[in-house]
């Protein structure tokens, strides 16, 4: 699976990295490796490299797979309390003015 790690507004500015790289990007920092080969191996900015090992670090690989999965399912869970909100503002604007008025008094 892939993660999605570019900018926001422009989708063609955005890259996938497998899940997993992040970490193995970290343990070779660990291992000596530059971080400015690092970001040049994998594709990345400093920032992005030093907001990964802010956000990540410490974590195992498994970790890592639970939060993504966790992730998505909040997204998902936020996608249907979104839905619901749009569906209960559509029938409210169905509503005549006296179907308001007897439900409010």
């Amino acid at each position: 699976m892939n993660i999605y790690l570019g900018g926001k507004d422009d989708p063609l500015e955005s890259k996938t990295v497998h899940r997993g790289a992040d970490h193995r990007c970290s343990k070779e920092s660990a291992a000596g490796a530059s971080v400015a080969d690092l970001c040049c191996i994998y594709d990345l900015s400093d920032a992005t490299y030093y907001n990964w090992k802010a956000e990540y670090s410490g974590m195992t690989v498994s970790d890592l797979n639970k939060l993504k999965d966790l992730k998505d399912e909040n997204c998902h869970l936020k996608q249907i309390v979104a839905d619901q909100a749009l569906d209960i503002r559509a029938l409210k604007d169905l509503q005549t003015p006296t179907q308001k008025a007897s439900l409010a008094g």
